[in-house]
């Protein structure tokens, strides 16, 4: 009975041993798999494929009513009328909802925006526009504003009348004419 165990012992560990090695070497006969030419790894795990999924399409943004942004405007100069100026350039734009007034400071130079966040970026694009054509500075910047308003504008210097004005003629000078 000892030997019909020794036995025993002996085939399971022939063919123990003989299976590790048919599949350690994967079953290619003892031959080492070589690496794919430009690959600096060894995985053989075969590379994922990018799918694609349907496409949606996208969203657009919807376009801002323009008289419900409301807009106010503090003349920052001193200057009489500094603020309506401002305030008559932003209704050719298209916004209606503009209230103007006087800023605490008078010694502003430049013209400061300040965005509501959730202000749509295309509408401070325009409002931007405007300030740039108004003024030698614009500063803008996005926060909470307190109050009812989606933007607060302080003015500031304007760029010069020379520039957006168109020139005056000179006045025509006396000339000699002789009648004959």
């Amino acid at each position: 009975m000892v030997k019909f165990a020794i036995a025993i012992i002996g085939v399971v560990l022939i063919v123990g041993i003989g299976g590790f090695f048919i599949f350690s070497s994967g079953g290619e006969g003892g031959t080492e798999p070589s690496p794919t030419p430009g690959v600096d790894s060894l995985s053989t795990f075969p590379t994922p494929q990018p799918t694609t999924a349907p496409s949606s399409p996208t969203p657009e943004a919807k376009p801002v009513d323009k008289s419900e942004v409301s807009i106010e405007v503090l003349n920052g100069t001193g200057t009489p009328g500094d603020a309506g100026a401002l305030s008559d350039a932003l209704e050719e734009a298209g916004f209606s909802e503009i209230t103007a007034g006087n800023a605490d400071e008078q010694d502003a130079t430049a013209a400061v925006a300040t965005y509501s966040r959730d202000l749509p970026q295309s509408v401070v694009d325009e409002i931007t526009a405007v300030l740039e054509d108004m003024y030698e500075e614009v500063t803008t910047r996005k926060a909470t504003l307190s109050g009812d308003y989606d933007a607060s504008i302080v003015t500031g210097t304007k760029k010069s009348s020379a520039a957006s004005s168109p020139k005056a003629s000179p006045s025509p000078s006396p000339t000699s004419s002789t009648e004959e």
